[in-house]
């Protein structure tokens, strides 16, 4: 059921299906990008939106798709609207613009100015709510969703209710804070809302474990009794490096990234070689823009394990940033071979490439991440028919450019 909603619309689907070209000319990882937008509320970034903002006025396709663009806008304005400072340093992007640029930015601004709240009238409509809800953290967006289990059935659009369940899944899946909020509206509701929130909540439920790496939902109950547990392990034996090893992985997957380097940098302090350790202490310096320690770390975590794909991965994100294609491409590639069915591995390689104009070789990687997580097509398909496109164009130009030199030569050999 979740999949068949999200082929019908989601925000963060269509934004992030956007995204990976933006990393691809930028210094920001497609996991960077993922938190910037998925947890802008727990978590706002605003510089680094900024530069998300100023490559996607200039990106002309996505300008071109107007629910997407509507969406995208809309999330920025709401960002804009609560943060009085995000909006000064927005309208500062005006300078050096295109004028198609600066007419989409002068909508953006006029949007943030005079905010309004989206009403959920169209299964499209939701996603400018879940847009609202991933830049502020407000309940209200959620909760209008909710309301529409509330209305007369002849008042709305079968299509709408279905869709927000959906939506509203996936939303619990994502954020606990979503769950938290489906969770006191099903307490104090009943009739067909009570109905409709209880089938949202037992979706959650049978769904949640197969989604949990990707989204980075947990069960908040489960992760804090396994942090109860370590904690006594810890009071127990201080100076067992595994428990503070533990914890830390615990507090990484919860998204509490401070307690989790913390963590890390106790168990390496108490025994240096932990390659695990010091791949986690890398992942998060990497993004904390701490590229040299990050480098250190990951490069110790290979001289411990040789066989170990995630320091590869990391180390070609630290060499991407740096724009350092060669070797990125290098560890882009050893990570695929030590751990060849992880599709992350292979969006990251697609982006080397396409950053190298090699679009031949990103729509392959690109294609077998899709193969390796149809799940995620959603996610992919826009960047693959974006590269597609651009190795098509390339492809003209070489055979444009052979059509004028012979041409020439055939010009030349003429009396």
């Amino acid at each position: 059921m979740l999949k068949s909603y999200l082929k019908v619309s989601l925000f963060l689907a269509m934004l992030l299906a956007f995204l990976p070209c933006v990393f691809a000319q930028s210094n920001i990882t497609p996991q960077e990008m993922r938190e910037v937008v998925m947890y802008y509320y727990q978590k706002p970034q605003p510089d680094k939106l900024l530069i998300i903002v100023r490559m996607i006025l200039n990106e002309v396709e996505v300008n071109k798709d107007t629910t997407r663009y509507a969406t995208i806008k809309h999330f920025i304005s709401a960002v804009a609207h609560k943060d009085p400072l995000f909006l000064a340093k927005l309208k500062s992007l005006d300078i050096d613009l295109t004028d198609s640029a600066s007419q989409i930015l002068a909508l953006i601004l006029e949007e943030a100015n005079n905010f309004r709240s989206s009403q959920p009238i169209l299964p499209e409509g939701l996603d400018l709510l879940w847009s609202e809800f991933t830049a502020t953290g407000d309940v209200e967006p959620v909760k209008k969703i909710i309301s529409i289990f509330d209305r007369a059935e002849d008042q709305i659009n079968p299509s709408l209710i279905q869709a927000a369940k959906m939506s509203l899944s996936v939303g619990a899946l994502m954020h606990q804070r979503v769950h938290d909020i489906i969770g006191e509206a099903y307490r104090s509701s009943q009739g067909i809302m009570k109905e409709s929130l209880l089938e949202v909540l037992k979706n959650v439920d049978t769904q949640k474990r197969g989604y949990a790496g990707r989204y980075g939902y947990s069960d908040q109950k489960f992760v804090d009794e396994k942090i109860v547990r370590i904690n006594q392990a810890i009071e127990a034996n201080p100076q067992d490096e595994n428990n503070y090893l533990s914890r830390g992985i615990a507090y990484a997957n919860n998204q509490e990234i401070e307690n989790a380097l913390s963590d890390f940098l106790k168990a390496l302090e108490l025994n240096p070689n932990l390659p695990v350790a010091h791949n986690y202490v890398c992942w998060i310096y990497v993004n904390q823009d701490r590229l040299e320690e990050a480098k250190g770390h990951c490069e110790k975590a290979l001289e411990l394990t040789e066989n170990y794909g995630a320091p590869h991965y990391n180390l070609a994100t630290i060499f991407l940033k740096r724009k350092e294609y060669r070797e990125a491409l290098d560890h882009a590639t050893k990570a695929i071979e030590f751990e060849p069915r992880n599709f992350d591995r292979y969006l990251l390689r697609a982006g080397i490439y396409e950053s190298q104009g090699d679009f031949l070789a990103a729509t392959k990687d690109l294609k077998k991440a899709i193969e390796l997580n149809p799940k995620e097509e959603i996610f992919i398909k826009n960047k693959l028919e974006d590269v597609e496109e651009k190795l098509a164009r390339s492809v003209a130009g070489i055979v444009l450019s052979h059509g004028e030199k012979g041409a020439d030569e055939n010009q030349g050999d003429t009396p």
